[in-house]
């Protein structure tokens, strides 16, 4: 049996895609008006756009997933919100005075945060008791995708982890002004995206990752409308900005192709019974030939008058 989904999981990710269109709400809708509307003050719409083109896509994928009933098509999702919700956690308590916890907004804030690395753990604990195995493989991977995925998940995460271990002095060769806090959390979301394409990665099959697919398009065309959208504070003469176009066109790219492949039915697997059994039919009807004997050899040779 197919391994399923538990119901359990999908309602979390359910949960958890409503929680995330709200959070990418004010970002997405007035990234200019963080002030009033979003749980800490972004002093740049560019990176307010940025991190709510990060939100909604991410929601895309989860909610993606929820419609999905096979586990393995599901699974790769999981590190990315855990990696995400634990990083923005440990930005959040660290900056924790750069909050409006004087309000609502900060308080839903922090609540979900604190609540969303132990809620992914207990959903993964309650998916590991449903029974069943993977289905094979359909769609392997190219070993020049496979390098590809490689290569940009290397960059992305050590992009993203020197962005929050570091950020005074990484976010100087980031393409556009950071505070400390806004590096950690575009950082945060970096390591997310690697974290989930070493996921991809591991499952090897592109029949099982065409929600992520989905949602590494999404998040790339996002990213470039967004810089697209505050040209003038794009640093364009930074070979970084360039860096962050080509890796978000590498993400396109791969996306694309692995949804095309996806598109393309599996190879059919030789059939070894039929062949089999023609090859024993045609030797049966042989040999029944070789021992049906003649007139001659039986003695019915005709008489002699």
């Amino acid at each position: 049996m197919i391994r399923p989904v538990a119901p359990l999981v999908s309602l979390g990710l359910a949960v958890l895609t409503a929680a995330m269109v709200l959070v990418g709400l004010p970002v997405v809708v007035a990234p200019g008006r963080t002030d009033r509307y979003f749980a800490w003050t972004l002093d740049v719409p560019l990176t307010a756009a940025f991190l709510g083109a990060c939100y909604w896509t991410a929601a895309l994928f989860t909610l993606l997933c929820t419609r999905e009933r096979t586990w393995a098509r599901v699974r790769c999702v999981t590190p990315g919100v855990l990696i995400a919700g634990t990083l923005i956690l440990a930005a959040t308590l660290i900056h924790l005075d750069k909050f409006a916890m004087d309000t609502v907004r900060g308080w839903v804030w922090l609540v979900l945060y604190a609540l969303l690395p132990p809620g992914t753990l207990l959903l993964l604990a309650i998916q590991s008791a449903q029974p069943g195995v993977d289905p094979p493989v359909q769609h392997p991977f190219e070993r020049p995708a496979a390098i590809a995925f490689a290569v940009v998940a290397a960059a992305l995460l050590l992009a993203g982890v020197a962005l929050f271990a570091v950020p005074g002095t990484t976010a100087d060769a980031w393409p556009w002004p950071l505070t400390d806090l806004a590096a950690r959390m575009v950082g945060s979301w970096l390591v997310a995206i690697g974290i989930t394409l070493i996921a991809i990665l591991h499952e090897g099959d592109w029949a099982r990752v065409r929600h992520a697919m989905v949602y590494l398009a999404a998040v790339a065309l996002a990213h470039l409308a967004t810089l697209a959208r505050y040209p003038g504070t794009v640093q364009w003469d930074d070979p970084a900005a360039w860096v962050l176009v080509g890796l978000d066109v590498s993400l396109l790219v791969l996306a694309v192709h692995g949804l095309r492949r996806r598109a393309t039915p599996p190879p059919r697997a030789p059939q070894p019974e039929a062949t089999a059994v023609a090859s024993s039919s045609t030797s049966s009807s042989g040999n029944a030939r070789r021992a049906t004997p003649s007139r001659v050899d039986a003695g019915l040779q005709p008489a002699s008058e």
